[in-house]
């Protein structure tokens, strides 16, 4: 992937819920943006500015912060003007938007160089888990961790003993009779099945390959570290596709807390 070279980002703090930042906090940031997006840059880069691109800077914030609006969850956007041969400079603007009570907002710049496939280092996932484990989104992000306490109940009694501390929830990843329970830092640590028995992950997985994963690759990666091991794999398959014996796995729950004793 690219290289990240320089980076800045702007907490723009809560507001009500479905609302923006005022205009004057818009404005103040805007400028701030093209300010760094020039300094970034080395003499000969300047054609991959947003400058360069022709978009007016407060126009061009205002545009992001609109695409994650929302009333729940967490949503990023981003803008990026990259050097049009690869491996090359770009500029990238990313906003994220977290919905719970009140509508929370943040801003990060990157002057990056991309790969030879064009390709950008900073993922709209990563965006998210960073802005999620910001201290002045902590409020929001535990209201949406407990709206998901409500949905999936047994998620609740979830710890990692072994690091003493209880993950910190921000969004759950269906497939079938399976969930898969994402933390702040972006990562599976938990997967729920047939919405009551829940085993901890042996190994945390990134949510952004989640995300992309097919079925496949899912059954393998919970037969290696989950419980679901002493399944077979098309059964494995079958709770991914939605059918499955939800007894057989509550079985193996408890056999798995036996051997624990």
């Amino acid at each position: 992937m690219g290289v990240i070279r320089q980076e800045t980002f702007w907490v723009l703090g809560a507001v009500p819920l479905g609302e923006l930042p005022d205009d004057k906090r818009l404005e103040k940031v805007a400028v701030e943006v093209q300010v760094a997006d020039y300094r970034s840059c080395r003499p000969y880069e300047t054609a991959c500015t947003f400058m360069a691109a022709g978009a007016d800077p407060l126009e061009a914030v205002k545009k992001l912060l609109e695409e994650v609006g929302g009333e729940e969850g967490i949503l990023a956007s981003r803008a990026s003007v990259a050097w049009p041969v690869h491996p090359g400079p770009a500029s990238v603007l990313t906003a994220v938007g977290i919905h719970a009570t009140r509508s929370f907002y943040a801003l990060h710049y990157a002057r990056v160089r991309t790969d030879r496939q064009g390709r950008l280092p900073l993922s709209l996932q990563g965006m998210k888990a960073w802005a999620a484990c910001l201290p002045e989104a902590r409020e929001e992000v535990k209201v949406l961790q407990e709206r998901l306490f409500e949905r999936y109940p047994p998620l609740r009694g979830a710890s990692l003993e072994d690091l003493s501390f209880v993950p910190f929830f921000i969004e759950a990843v269906p497939r079938g009779q399976v969930v898969f329970a994402v933390d702040a830092p972006g990562r599976a640590t938990h997967v729920l099945v047939a919405e009551r028995t829940l085993f901890p992950m042996a190994k945390p997985y990134d949510w952004e390959v989640l995300l992309q994963a097919n079925p496949e690759t899912l059954v393998r990666v919970l037969r290696r570290r989950t419980p679901l091991r002493a399944l077979p794999a098309k059964a494995v398959r079958d709770l991914l596709e939605g059918r499955g014996d939800a007894e057989a796995v509550a079985r193996l729950a408890a056999m798995a807390r036996l051997s624990s004793l």
